[in-house]
């Protein structure tokens, strides 16, 4: 009796637990999705916003969230629908690359199930152990075939690509400090340096290196370098050169410029002729996206503009709707904005002002194509059988081969000359 009443016991214990283990195992289906690396060198990011709420829907392309680096702004874009179910991480929270943040469903009637959801234990990167701040004690007892070493003190967190591992706070006290980053000691996660370390660190003697000097960067000068670095060694560049008249263009501008005292420039007429191009032949206003080629349907131009440390590609947003004023106006305005950097659709330099002839850029990937300009230069041609000297320069056009084939990059090329040439279509 005593083991018939234990038995009917356990059996209703069981039977009286089994809901509720179904209830944390049974979750709609759903996909928990991580902070990708939105730039080849991100390793952290923080969440400054989220622009879809928990139980909205998104369409593939839509930014769910912008996430800020320690050198730029970047949008968090989808590549399928889905709906929202909960956030993982905070607005204004700094995370690791591959933690999870975010979950997502199918159907937005599944949302309510997330509401206590937490992310999985051990799905959060564990970040690398800091290194020991002191040597390590000898063992007891070593054989004298095997001298004990002693463990150097922890060194500077520089990765193996040579980026140290700092917060933006610290990037930017050592920006203001003049502290060499590679040269402190991080206290943080993995050996990361904080705003304490930097700011604590006592002042750093010079290198001794007779006739040399070095100076810091901006963060996006420093962005813009590793950008570029590696797009130069990832994305299959070719060039196509021709040189286009700008006669009719210069009169053109001088019309319009009379009696105004903000000046529309060449090279706003080149970046308006650039987008109105890339309407016409509208596979150069593409992106390559690890086997994806995403096809824009709005021209957003970034503006190669300074040298060195204050080296930054503003972006023009929509440039295809503007009037030449308008492209002017933007162009003037965004030399002096120091937002983080913004990724357009393509690029255009201007290198004509420092009298170069013509210009082989590197393409801003993930775009597919950076237009350089050269100076413009006087140049005999036959008009009407006679020779006459006419103002000409030559436009560069850098270009991925794995979305712009060389056939694709002419036609754009002679569109762009097109319409220099016949600059009145642009005032349509």
């Amino acid at each position: 009796m005593l083991a018939a009443r234990l038995l009917r016991g356990a059996r209703g214990a069981l039977r009286s637990a089994t809901p509720v283990a179904k209830r944390r195992l049974a979750l709609p289906p759903h996909n928990v999705v991580s902070v990708p690396a939105l730039s080849p060198t991100m390793e952290t990011g923080t969440i400054a916003r989220w622009h879809v709420a928990e139980g909205d829907a998104f369409g593939a392309g839509d930014s769910i969230a912008e996430v800020e680096t320690d050198k730029a702004s970047m949008e968090w874009e989808m590549q399928d629908d889905g709906v929202v179910a909960k956030h993982l991480v905070a607005p204004g929270t700094e995370v690791a690359v591959g933690t999870p943040a975010v979950v997502l469903v199918e159907d937005a009637a599944d949302v309510g199930a997330f509401a206590d959801f937490e992310a999985p234990a051990g799905a959060v990167p564990a970040p690398a152990p800091a290194a020991a701040p002191e040597p390590a004690p000898a063992p007891a007892a070593v054989p004298a075939a095997a001298p004990v070493v002693p463990v150097a003190a922890p060194a500077p967190a520089a990765p193996s690509g040579g980026r140290v591992a700092a917060s933006p706070l610290a990037r930017k006290e050592a920006q203001a400090k003049g502290v060499d980053l590679s040269r402190i000691v991080g206290t943080g996660p993995g050996g990361r340096v904080t705003f304490d370390d930097v700011h604590n660190a006592p002042a750093q003697a010079g290198v001794a290196q007779a006739h040399a000097s070095d100076y810091a960067i901006s963060p996006e000068a420093a962005y813009l370098a590793a950008k570029l670095a590696h797009s130069a060694q990832t994305a299959p560049h070719y060039y196509l050169t021709m040189d286009i008249q700008v006669g009719k263009a210069l009169k053109l501008l001088e019309e319009l410029n009379a009696g105004e005292d903000a000046k529309i420039g060449l090279g706003d007429l080149f970046v308006k002729a650039a987008a109105n191009a890339a309407v016409a032949v509208p596979d150069v206003n593409a992106s390559w996206l690890d086997g994806v080629v995403r096809q824009y349907q709005r021209v957003d131009v970034n503006l190669v503009v300074g040298v060195g440390e204050g080296l930054r590609a503003p972006v023009l947003i929509g440039v295809e709707d503007m009037s030449l004023k308008d492209v002017a106006t933007a162009s003037a305005t965004a030399m002096e904005d120091e937002s983080p950097y913004m990724a357009g659709t393509m690029t255009v330099q201007n290198l004509g002002a420092f009298g170069l002839s013509s210009a082989a850029p590197v393409v801003h990937t993930p775009q597919a194509c950076c237009l350089a300009l050269g100076a413009v230069v006087d140049a005999a041609a036959l008009v009407d059988g006679k020779v006459v000297s006419q103002p000409k320069l030559a436009a560069t056009l850098a270009a991925d081969h794995r979305v712009v084939d060389g056939a694709v990059g002419a036609a754009w090329l002679a569109a762009l000359r097109a319409l220099v040439e016949a600059p009145a279509k642009l005032l349509l």
